[in-house]
């Protein structure tokens, strides 16, 4: 019965702990925006990446801007991965993943403000996707290192040098890899996925890494509690039960 009860306590507080994480609430509902601006032109417009009008005071288009697109190319690659990005490092980070999201996209625009003047509007999601996926790798190569996973972070070495390799491609040749920018009327922005993998680079080395995941079928057994009621020939029982045979203990009923 003991067991059986601290199994039931373990379960319940490993779901709480879970449950305090997030569960892609948050990335569901940036999606939405992003598919409810590409639907609406006029609310696009009101949210896109607008020099001029962040000028005047509209500043909540430094934030909103990434969720507007332009083409329907250019907004099924950029939510894909953003959405599959998004839910696991929701669920890795918990309530640091909005921080992620505000300071790599307030990078990425302040990026854009002073290091690319002549853009006048910008618009995608791809900025804060290569923030994701750098995040991400950076995440693995630490949790791979300090439990020393040596060819896991091989690999997550890897995917940072083939996003750097990526982004020095497109800034070489001003196209980008997955979406046909010529086709979709716009200039591609190398700028943007430099500085969001940047930031995102910088909190992957600050924040606290994840800690080891469980088997899901390892049972967690907490200490048990004392009752504070020990009687004087308690020591003297527990000592005689221990020298009798395991299955005459459990035959044997107890007496009070």
């Amino acid at each position: 019965m003991r067991t059986a009860g601290a199994g039931t306590i373990g379960r319940s507080t490993a779901a709480a702990k879970c449950s305090s994480r997030g569960g892609g609430a948050i990335t569901l509902g940036l999606c939405a925006l992003a598919l409810a601006a590409s639907a609406s032109p006029h609310l696009a417009e009101h949210l896109q990446y607008d020099r001029a009008a962040i000028a005047g005071g509209e500043w909540w288009r430094l934030l909103t801007g990434h969720f507007t697109h332009w083409s329907t190319d250019h907004l099924f690659w950029d939510a894909a991965v953003f959405a599959a990005l998004g839910f696991r490092c929701e669920r890795t980070l918990g309530k640091a993943y909005l921080l992620l999201l505000f300071v790599a996209g307030m990078t990425i625009s302040a990026a854009v403000w002073f290091g690319a003047p002549e853009i006048s509007r910008y618009r995608g999601l791809s900025g804060l996707d290569s923030a994701l996926f750098t995040l991400a790798a950076v995440a693995l190569a630490r949790g791979a290192f300090k439990e020393g996973r040596w060819w896991t972070f091989a690999a997550a070495a890897g995917f940072l040098a083939a996003f750097c390799g990526k982004t020095a491609f497109e800034v070489a040749t001003g196209c980008t890899l997955f979406v046909n920018s010529e086709a979709a009327g716009f200039k591609p922005l190398p700028l943007a996925h430099a500085a969001g993998g940047a930031a995102a680079a910088l909190l992957g080395c600050l924040l606290p890494c994840a800690p080891a995941r469980r088997k899901e079928n390892q049972p967690v057994i907490l200490p048990r509690r004392s009752s504070g009621r020990k009687g004087p020939g308690s020591e003297i029982r527990r000592r005689a039960s221990s020298t009798l045979p395991h299955t005459f203990q459990r035959r044997t009923p107890r007496t009070l």
